[in-house]
């Protein structure tokens, strides 16, 4: 993004049950929208960002700038999220920054009193483990400091819960979390775990300004794994993308 390039600006959250859409400009958001879809967001997401983009005082043709909260998270709520931006960006010639969702989710522990310094964020992975990312508080803003990774709660804590003032977000991760320590650790409330449009938003203007662009015909979500379907298909010898047997 060059000094004084503006436009509207298309941010996309599909990565859980609740769905959202924001539009703004210059990072700043005009008009949002959420949804429950229970992991059904293509019926409810082309309709909402029509909706934000009418009430934003634009048309799909205006937006210049598509960012897409790009996971962990639902698999299937993130192939529609990306899915659409990539059509779109691709539609209207757009620039399309993919946004990890876990630095969308540590941004909420600013609105904690006082925002804890540092952040471990935690999603249900299955399996008896959690994905889980850990975030510093430098300057206002989370950053990460330890990428995504899939872990058993509590080895996890033991080695990067430690540090004072830690605070944890998780989703759907209590009974991973009843099995660990969690001394010198502050659980958030429930709703920091959603991540939101306007958020996805926030940090994908950031990356626009430092010309941190995805190509759209490439991106993909964020997969810590492959999904179940992929690995059971791969088990019965067949190839998830069309049925055929898979290559030994």
């Amino acid at each position: 993004m060059t000094q004084g390039e503006s436009g509207f600006e298309l941010a996309i959250e599909t990565s859980g049950r609740h769905g959202s859409v924001a539009v703004g400009r210059e990072g700043r958001v005009l008009a949002s929208k959420s949804f429950v879809a229970t992991l059904n967001h293509a019926t409810q997401l082309v309709p909402a960002i029509d909706e934000v983009v009418r009430a934003a005082g634009g048309a799909p043709d205006a937006l210049h700038f598509v960012y897409v909260s790009g996971g962990p998270g639902s698999f299937t709520g993130l192939r529609v999220g990306v899915t659409t931006a990539r059509m779109l960006a691709m539609a209207v010639g757009a620039k399309l920054v993919r946004v990890p969702t876990f630095e969308v989710v540590a941004r909420n522990a600013l609105r904690a009193d006082p925002p804890p310094a540092h952040v471990i964020v935690m999603s249900d992975a299955k399996r008896g483990n959690v994905y889980a990312a850990t975030f510093v508080l430098v300057g206002g803003e989370y950053h990460e400091v330890s990428p995504t990774v899939e872990a058993d709660a509590a080895e996890y804590l033991s080695a990067h819960g430690a540090a004072a003032e830690t605070a944890i977000i998780g989703d759907g991760v209590a009974e991973q979390l009843a099995r660990a320590r969690l001394e010198n650790c502050r659980m958030l409330p429930p709703d920091f775990a959603r991540p939101d449009a306007a958020e996805v938003l926030t940090l994908g203007h950031a990356r626009a300004r430092l010309n941190r662009f995805d190509e759209p015909g490439s991106l993909i979500p964020i997969y810590i794994r492959r999904p179940e379907a992929e690995e059971r298909w791969e088990k019965r010898g067949t190839d998830p993308r069309n049925g055929s047997s898979a290559p030994p």
